[in-house]
């Protein structure tokens, strides 16, 4: 009786370890804030927009630390330029397009600056 106790322990702790393990495995994509600011003109620096109330744009920007991927969706008829950056200031990746997908390829922070006519949005996270 004592050996079959003992039996089902092990048993039930390879399921609590598999269940811990799966359970860990699912990451989910966690959201990067952007921070507005507005742009006078192509030709000056950008300008904080202190004492407005801040801007808001309808661009989502996910990261999934597991797999290093990075999402940015946003409606179909923005335009902007999206650009990476490792903390070392390299530019690893670019795009045109606000609606794409990345696979990052360097560990460490990163920043993320997207770009409009008249507004910037800048983050930075870890992969």
């Amino acid at each position: 009786m004592y050996e079959s106790n003992i039996y089902y322990m092990r048993k039930l702790k390879i399921i609590v370890l598999v269940l811990g393990l799966i359970l860990v495995g699912q990451t989910k994509a966690e959201d990067v804030t952007l921070k507005y600011k507005k742009r006078s003109s192509q030709d000056n620096p950008p300008i904080s927009n202190r004492g407005n109330a801040p801007m808001h744009l309808p661009i989502k920007v996910d990261f999934d630390n597991a797999s290093g991927l990075l999402m940015v969706s946003a409606p179909e008829d923005m335009e902007g330029v999206v650009y990476v950056y490792t903390e070392d200031g390299r530019l690893e990746a670019s795009s045109n397009r606000l609606n794409f997908t990345l696979q990052l390829s360097s560990k460490g922070l990163h920043f993320l600056s997207i770009q409009g006519d008249n507004w910037i949005g800048e983050a930075k996270f870890v992969f």
